[in-house]
């Protein structure tokens, strides 16, 4: 039994790592669109990498939010998945 609590705390423990470094990149990519030194094509790019980093942990990011276009429309509405 220590044997499985060990497993499930190191699979804890990637999923949240891969969650840091997920959010620290979409901030990344935040501050950078926020600059004023890109074009509305640069940031449209770097929205759709955020999307993508949002999909990229399961239906509506894995934390339960929607990229815009992916639930309906609207304010990133919560995912009913």
């Amino acid at each position: 039994n220590i044997s499985l609590a060990e497993n499930t705390l190191g699979i804890a423990t990637d999923a949240l790592q891969e969650a840091s470094a997920i959010i620290t990149r979409i901030k990344e990519l935040g501050i950078q669109a926020a600059t004023g030194t890109y074009t509305d094509t640069d940031r449209e790019a770097m929205a759709e990498g955020v999307d993508g980093l949002l999909r990229s942990r399961g239906g509506c990011g894995g934390w339960g939010r929607c990229p815009e276009d992916s639930c309906g429309g609207g304010e990133a509405p919560v995912c009913s998945s």
